[in-house]
């Protein structure tokens, strides 16, 4: 079975959209954008590595954006 890493760059600063926070951790339907993005990929089983280039000053947010279902298989 192959594996993959999922490289899911975040380290815009959103300027255009006119919020305190980047776009990708603004919240949609009770979750971030983030989470959004990162949840089109669960049930893809071969990856095995998650690679989210941020702005270190942005950890919680990605931390907290991350599906529980696609921690627990990392």
């Amino acid at each position: 079975m192959s594996k993959y890493a999922l490289i899911i760059p975040s380290g815009g600063v959103g300027n255009r959209v006119g919020t305190d926070l980047p776009k990708q951790y603004n919240v949609v339907n009770g979750k971030t954008i983030l989470y959004w993005t990162l949840a089109q990929f669960e049930g893809i089983s071969d990856i095995t590595q998650l690679i989210i280039p941020s702005d270190k000053s942005f950890e919680t947010e990605i931390h907290d954006s991350i599906p529980k279902s696609f921690v627990n298989r990392l």
